[in-house]
């Protein structure tokens, strides 16, 4: 297992993806994320931005700055500990919301305080969807605007200019708008992917189903093979070799198991007479089939056995397949109950 050396790289990584437990999907993941960095790059700003503002002659924003940064703190440290929930996606960007609205009304150090509303958009429609996200943004922009066209009081608030008003409110909107735009087609795309996956699961469990419902077929089929009182083979074409063959069948020729027939059993040099095998070839050839085709053969001890076969042929696989019955066993059952038929 290869391992990153790099313990700074380690640290960001994993203050980024704390709180992503195994639990969650990777939708509730990307908002957990989101919501770490979101929190890393706030703290890195409000904190030297606090103290600055404090050295500035400027407590009450000073106060304002390190105050959200500890409340984002103890975010971070909740969703470590504790887990996400939607709770705080909503706290967070109402945090953000507040600060974001401070900072536009005092226009922040040196009348910059705005540039942080373009933000807002973004992060609030991420975390929060595309339509929540977007009532969170009107709420952060009618008063904004209403603001702009009331005015401000020269003592606590700077006053911004006709130009910057015709300037901020469309491009606000702008930002407001590619970011709506984007998470809608983000969120339309995930949900069809979730329905595109859930096919797929039905798909896969389908295949399962008919998966078992096969080897459940095998397993029937191969007790039927395997427990048949008549012999059942299947052998190949060219040089009778057995490639498939039940018990019933290893005994008929003096065999104990199948894996013993298979070792020193094969068709083509079982016949006494071999033309007969040449003509049960030709048969199955014309017709496909054959039914009770009479031969004998030889057992494992030299002894020959009379045997009626039938069976398929199938050229494309190189094999036939079929049963066989010991003629002389059958005989005898047919004497037997001749004889129980002349009895009175």
């Amino acid at each position: 297992m290869i391992t990153d050396r790099n313990p700074i790289k380690r640290l960001v990584q994993n203050v980024i993806t704390s709180g992503t437990f195994e639990k969650y999907g990777i939708e509730i993941k990307r908002k957990i994320i989101l919501l770490n960095v979101m929190c890393i790059i706030a703290l890195m700003n409000l904190i030297p931005f606090g103290i600055v503002a404090f050295i500035q002659n400027q407590p009450i924003l000073g106060f304002f700055d390190l105050t959200v940064a500890f409340v984002l703190i103890i975010i971070l440290i909740y969703l470590r500990k504790s887990g996400y929930n939607d709770f705080i996606s909503y706290f967070g960007v109402f945090v953000a919301g507040v600060l974001f609205l401070y900072l536009f009304v005092t226009g922040g150090v040196n009348n910059t305080g705005h540039l942080w509303s373009y933000s807002f958009p973004i992060f609030s429609l991420f975390l929060l969807g595309s339509k929540r996200g977007a009532i969170a943004t009107l709420m952060l922009f009618v008063p904004s605007l209403l603001f702009l066209i009331v005015g401000s009081h020269p003592s606590i608030t700077d006053i911004y200019a006709t130009n910057f008003k015709m300037r901020f409110v469309p491009s606000f909107l702008v930002v407001f708008g590619f970011s709506y735009f984007f998470e809608k087609l983000r969120e339309r795309t995930q949900q069809l992917l979730a329905q595109k996956n859930a096919e797929l699961e039905g798909t896969i469990s389908n295949l399962k189903q008919a998966q078992n419902a096969l080897r459940q077929s095998e397993e029937k089929y191969r007790y039927l093979f395997d427990t048949a009182m008549v012999g059942m083979y299947r052998t190949a074409i060219e040089d009778g070799k057995v490639m498939e063959a039940n018990v019933a069948f290893a005994k008929i020729f003096g065999y104990e198991t199948v894996e013993e027939l298979k070792k020193g059993f094969t068709t083509a040099k079982s016949y006494v007479n071999p033309e007969r095998r040449e003509t049960l070839i030709k048969q199955l050839k014309i017709r496909g089939s054959v039914d009770r085709f009479e031969i004998e053969e030889l057992k494992k001890d030299g002894t020959s056995v009379f045997v009626e076969v039938s069976g398929t042929l199938h050229p494309n696989q190189g094999y036939i397949e079929g049963f066989i019955v010991d003629n002389a066993e059958r005989k005898r059952a047919e004497g037997a109950l001749r004889d129980q038929e002349i009895d009175p």
